[in-house]
């Protein structure tokens, strides 16, 4: 049974700085859980609220020694949302590697974790190959980013970066402009491609716009003046990655 020690540890895992120092985060969830259990991370500890028991079936018998079932108000003291769910792991923080090449997205100034887990979720969707990250952006592993992604940013490897510090070799470099390409008009690519995604109310930063080697446009009807950034990410991956590799460009 965790004891009240334990339980005062575990809860500084719900306040960003203990967050980077342990290199821990907590997890809220089964759907969430369960996802980034089959994407290969495995949790060091599970708290299962007591009278919710079915829910071990998620781990495999042979480490279910992980599991610890606790009253439900151990589980509400381990997360942030109103109405709990009956489940909250503790996960290290995923060291993934940046690949060299592929199709990768920056997130300029992206300021909004609801945003930031959709895009990760649209990546890992879309066979996106890792997401750099400005350092005035939201904090990744933060609990709204972890539940809006839907676990991916445990399978999509991500880096903090500044844009200009970024080399990788034959590049395309697309930020989306009000006047530019057509999305759906664009026919030559280079072998590898980075998508710049602005901050929600200014856009892509001018020093980053400025590095850009091809400007983009989305269509909209002439009344809405602009899209929400994970939309707008959603729909300029899908269509720059069919249009570089067809409809086989889920299996490449």
């Amino acid at each position: 049974m965790i004891n009240k020690s334990q339980l005062k540890e575990l809860k500084k895992l719900t306040q960003k700085k203990f967050r980077n120092s342990s290199n821990q985060v907590l997890v809220e969830g089964k759907r969430i859980i369960e996802q980034i259990i089959t994407n290969g991370s495995f949790p060091e500890l599970l708290f299962i609220d007591e009278e919710k028991k079915e829910t071990k079936s998620l781990i495999e018998k042979s480490k279910r020694d992980i599991i610890e079932y606790v009253p439900h108000h151990v589980i509400s003291q381990l997360t942030e949302t109103k109405s709990p769910q009956e489940i909250v792991a503790v996960f290290r923080k995923p060291k993934l590697k940046m690949p060299e090449e592929g199709n990768f997205l920056y997130l300029d100034n992206l300021r909004d974790p609801g945003n930031m887990g959709t895009i990760f979720r649209t990546a890992a969707a879309f066979n996106i190959q890792g997401i750099y990250i400005s350092p005035d952006s939201c904090e990744i592993l933060s609990p709204k980013v972890i539940r809006a992604s839907l676990g991916a940013v445990f399978s999509v490897p991500f880096e903090i970066s500044e844009f200009a510090t970024l080399s990788i070799p034959e590049c395309d470099i697309f930020s989306t402009e009000l006047e530019g390409e057509a999305l759906g008009g664009i026919k030559d690519f280079n072998k590898n491609m980075i998508i710049i995604i602005g901050n929600e109310a200014e856009g892509i930063s001018p020093a980053n716009r400025e590095l850009a080697t091809r400007k983009i446009t989305i269509p909209v009807a002439s009344q809405m003046e602009s899209l929400n950034a994970s939309v707008a990410s959603g729909i300029t991956i899908y269509n720059l990655l069919w249009e570089k590799y067809g409809n086989s460009f889920l299996n490449r």
